[in-house]
Parts: C-alpha cells; sequence; structure tokens
C-alpha cells in the first residue's frame, strides 16, 4: 500500500552517501527567523559600537518609557485583582470609547483608543518600550546583543560614554557665577563678619567640613577666642556710634554727647 505523495520539487535531492538533506541556498530564510547579523571580526565591533551608542543616547527616554510601563501592568494587575468589579465598569466604558473611535474615525483610530484604553484585562504584561527598541537596533546594525563579559563591559562604558555627552536642560535664568545659597542666620553672620565679628563655623553653617575644623581646633577654644574678638569689636562699633575714636575703649556715660 503506498499514499499518494506528491513528487518533491525540481533539483531536490537527498545526499546518496549519508541520505542528509543538503543545505538550503544561500539568503535562504524562515519566515520569523532573527534578522542576518554580523557578528564577524571588525563588523561586530563596530555593530556593538553602534548599539551600544544608541543605548546611550536614548537612555533616559527608555528609562521613563519602561517606568510608566511598568507602572501601568503592576496597577492594573493590582486592580484587577482587589477590584474586580469597577475594572469590569472601566473596561466596558474603554471598549465603548474604541467603538466610537473606529465608527467615526476608523479602524486605526480604535487600533489606538484600544492600545491606551484596553476594552479588557490583559493576557500578561505590555511589553517594555525597552524590548522593541532592542529589536529595533538589531535590525538597523545587523548585530545581535552583547554575548561575554568583555563584549558587555565594552557596552556598557560606551554607552554610558555617550550618554554623558548629551546635552543636560537647563533653566533659561541661570544663578551668578558667585551665588551662595544663604539661610538667615548666615545672612546675619555675613552681615556681622564684615564689621569683624567672627564665630564658630559649624554654629553658623554645620556642613561636616566646618564641623571637621571645629572639632580639630577645638569648640571652646574658638568660642573663647570670638567672644575676645568680638568684644573689642563691639566697643569699636559703640565708639563710632557716639564718634568717638574707635581705638579709645568702650564709651562710658560720660563719652556721650550733651
Amino acid at each position: 500500500m503506498a499514499d499518494n505523495v506528491p513528487p518533491p520539487p525540481p533539483g531536490f535531492t537527498l545526499d546518496q552517501a549519508t541520505g542528509d538533506i543538503p543545505p538550503p541556498p544561500p539568503g535562504f530564510t524562515l519566515d520569523g527567523a532573527p534578522p542576518e547579523t554580523t557578528d564577524q571580526g571588525f563588523n561586530r565591533g563596530a555593530g556593538l559600537t553602534t548599539r551600544a551608542i544608541l543605548h546611550g543616547v536614548a537612555y533616559p527616554s527608555e528609562l521613563a518609557a519602561d517606568t510608566g510601563v511598568a507602572v501601568r501592568n503592576y496597577s492594573e494587575q493590582l486592580a484587577n485583582r482587589y477590584l474586580p468589579g469597577v475594572m469590569k465598569q472601566v473596561y466596558g466604558i474603554n471598549s465603548a470609547i474604541g467603538s466610537a473611535a473606529g465608527r467615526y474615525l476608523g479602524p486605526t483610530a480604535e487600533n489606538v483608543v484600544s492600545a491606551v484604553l484596553p476594552p479588557g484585562p490583559p493576557s500578561g504584561y505590555y511589553e517594555l518600550p525597552s524590548a522593541g527598541y532592542e529589536q529595533g537596533i538589531t535590525q538597523l546594525t545587523g548585530t545581535a546583543p552583547p554575548r561575554t563579559w568583555g563584549e558587555r563591559l565594552g557596552s556598557i562604558v560606551t554607552s554610558a560614554v555617550a550618554g554623558a555627552k548629551m546635552p543636560a536642560p537647563e533653566a533659561a535664568t541661570q544663578a551668578p557665577t558667585n551665588f551662595v545659597r544663604t539661610t538667615p542666620k548666615t545672612q546675619t553672620f555675613l552681615a556681622g563678619a564684615n564689621e569683624g565679628y567672627t564665630a564658630d563655623p559649624a554654629a553658623v553653617n554645620p556642613t561636616l567640613r566646618n564641623r571637621m575644623i571645629s572639632a580639630l581646633a577645638g569648640k571652646k577654644a574658638l568660642e573663647q577666642a570670638s567672644r575676645e574678638g568680638n568684644t573689642e569689636v563691639s566697643s569699636q562699633l559703640a565708639n563710632r556710634n557716639f564718634g568717638l575714636p574707635e581705638a579709645g575703649g568702650a564709651p562710658t556715660l560720660e563719652d556721650q554727647p550733651k
């Protein structure tokens, strides 16, 4: 008993020695197969460099897009788990909006609305945008993603350098070059310092550097030195106020003008 098997296509032969099917002709690909890549020598190095630069340039937008989709995935899954009744109503409204868009604007508009406002619970998580970007880079460069640790490390360094070269957004109005952010306490100290008053830097601006200086010099010694110097400055300012020589010591009641 023999089945009616159609004949093989012209030119189709089996290797007489081993019975193996001969290799496909050059350029033969199957539908859905990964894009052909150039993974040899210099071509792969240039392709990996291009991939890394494209990732470095697009990293901020990739991160923002992935974060948004991840938040949507997580929040929608939680809502479907704990608020199924509410989500059923939400999906019903979304479906009505999508149908209206398709009726008045066409199927493309309905597909866009359905992508933004899903008419039903998703079967799984929405794909992160970076995954589609990765596939696009592979098709553009013809180079597969990094495989070895050396390739990954080189790609990370190249992406970081490319990202660092991107201009950062700047405010339209820039602060002056010598601008120093101050508090009311530091403003009072600066006004006094212009007259000659001194103070423990850690007491005015308790940064790590100032606290280290205060600790090395001795907090009590700094306070004592400031107290003595500030007493002399106060005497000079008082003399100035009464019209007396500033080096004449603290004014007395007799020194007041008649």
